[in-house]
């Protein structure tokens, strides 16, 4: 994507953009981006723009640009009691390969787990090794990160 083309993979720290249709409600948000990081697993990249929805309100707009261009929103930020699970069972799925987690009387099915980098702020002299896990139903996604300082960041996303 050329630096000047007007698309979301563009938009930086000060920008300003508008999502339609977000969230179980349908909100159409006009969202500030307060700061952008920077993921890597291997040769593949994405990006988080931590957003600002008004009142204090923070969102998170994870992009992906590969083929095409996927939009995640990150409405919720919850820790591990939220999603009833321990560190053990994460390191059983892991190693099995399957399971699932009940949030909010949704079942989300394993999907994947692999070792990233996040690079906060985008700045990669930084970069900060993190574990991930991934669940999905038909509508949404749990992703359950596991830093290098071992405090769990756990995330509810729109597919």
């Amino acid at each position: 994507m050329p630096e000047d083309a007007l698309h979301i993979v563009n938009v930086d720290k000060g920008g300003v953009f508008q999502l339609r249709g977000v969230g179980k409600n349908m909100e159409d948000m006009t969202l500030k981006v307060i700061t952008k990081h920077l993921y890597q697993q291997g040769d593949y990249y994405w990006w988080e723009l931590e957003c600002d929805k008004g009142s204090d309100e923070k969102v998170w707009v994870e992009v992906e640009d590969d083929d095409d261009t996927i939009v995640s929103i990150v409405l919720e930020k919850l820790k591990l009691n939220d999603i009833n699970l321990t560190p053990v069972d994460l390191v059983k799925i892991d190693d099995e390969e399957e399971g699932y987690i009940i949030y909010d009387k949704v079942k989300y099915a394993y999907e994947d787990s692999d070792e990233a980098i996040f690079y906060r702020f985008c700045d990669d002299k930084k970069p900060e090794k993190f574990y991930y896990w991934d669940f999905v139903d038909d509508d949404y996604s749990v992703s359950v990160e596991n830093g290098v300082k071992k405090i769990m960041k756990y995330f509810i996303a729109k597919k």
